[in-house]
């Protein structure tokens, strides 16, 4: 290693990793071990940093596979006026731009997940000047190995968000090809989320979908929030017959949902559902109470929470089910 003290204070380092037991250290995995060579330079210039790592070849391994990243160069750049990354390795890529500083904005950053639903207007500050554009490639299953189950086909993932503060903007969009882990299977999955101001839509599809030798067919998923209430929608459609439609209107209220189903489809048979009694989560827990739907002589009633649930059933027709379940 070498360093350089003065203005700008400058850092080598070339590290030789040796199966060294990095989970510990960072926090993470604690199985998690390190081999090979990488070298690194940082530059800090009162308050902007500039640094770079490069490798050859980098090796992870933890109780659940290995992982070999190929030719990995990293580049990051912060300051109080603007932040670059840029990472790339043989089977993926990392593109970011802002115009401000991320060391100072990591924590809002972190919020934005449970914010885009009930709370987007918390994503612009007035008259903010805040911009950011990301992009993520992932081209094989390479880095999934490491995860704790067995991945057996993966064709890429793409990924993209574009946040514009000063007009009330974001937008994340992320699309895969055939995925096909734990018995589950589907050709391609997509996922949207915009954000306008006080309004987010969110949409969601898994596009052949089936488990074994069972195919269920395409299913979608969306969300919307006009206010306080949120509104959604799960259709899972096989060739041109709707298997299941559910909409709903979800209350939000501190920690507390209230779901009322406004409507409800099952192959082709249309559900009544009580409006006076939603469904309740609160305190990470799900409660029902007199919940009822029914169709027909058909009626199930629930009453109870996450640990103990009292249903009854009157006049169920299972055989229904053959139609999903052998097409």
């Amino acid at each position: 290693s070498k360093t350089t003290l003065g203005d700008p204070l400058t850092s080598l380092v070339d590290i030789n990793f040796d199966s060294t037991k990095a989970g510990q250290l960072s926090g993470l995995d604690s199985t998690l071990r390190i081999s090979g060579n990488l070298t690194t330079k940082v530059i800090l210039d009162h308050d902007t940093l500039q640094g770079t790592m490069k490798s050859p070849v980098l090796h992870l391994y933890n109780q659940f596979g290995h992982y070999a990243l190929q030719n990995t160069n990293l580049g990051v750049s912060l300051s109080p006026q603007s932040s670059m990354i840029n990472y790339q390795a043989d089977d993926a890529h990392i593109d970011l731009e802002a115009n401000f500083d991320l060391r100072e904005e990591v924590d809002f950053i972190s919020t934005w997940p449970t914010h885009i639903l009930l709370h987007p207007d918390s994503l612009f500050a007035l008259n903010g000047r805040r911009t950011l554009t990301a992009s993520a490639v992932l081209q094989n299953d390479s880095l999934l190995h490491l995860l704790p189950w067995s991945v057996d086909t993966f064709s890429g993932l793409n990924l993209n968000a574009a946040w514009k503060e000063p007009d009330s903007l974001l937008s994340i969009e992320m699309h895969a090809g055939k995925l096909s882990a734990m018995g589950w299977a589907m050709d391609t999955v997509y996922a949207n989320v915009e954000v306008a101001g006080q309004t987010s839509k969110s949409k969601a599809s898994l596009d052949g979908l089936r488990f074994g030798t069972t195919t269920f067919g395409d299913l979608s998923l969306s969300f919307q929030t006009p206010g306080d209430t949120i509104t959604s929608s799960i259709v899972l459609q096989r060739d041109t017959s709707n298997i299941l439609g559910l909409h709903t209107r979800i209350h939000a209220s501190g920690t507390t949902y209230q779901i009322f189903p406004d409507s409800l489809a099952v192959l082709g048979n249309y559900y009544r559902v009580d409006p006076n009694n939603p469904i309740q989560i609160a305190n990470q827990q799900i409660l029902f109470r007199d919940f009822t739907l029914g169709h027909d002589d058909m009626h199930l009633s629930l009453t109870g929470d996450s640990s103990s649930i009292n249903a009854t059933f009157d006049h169920v027709n299972l055989t229904r089910l053959n139609a999903l379940l052998f097409p």
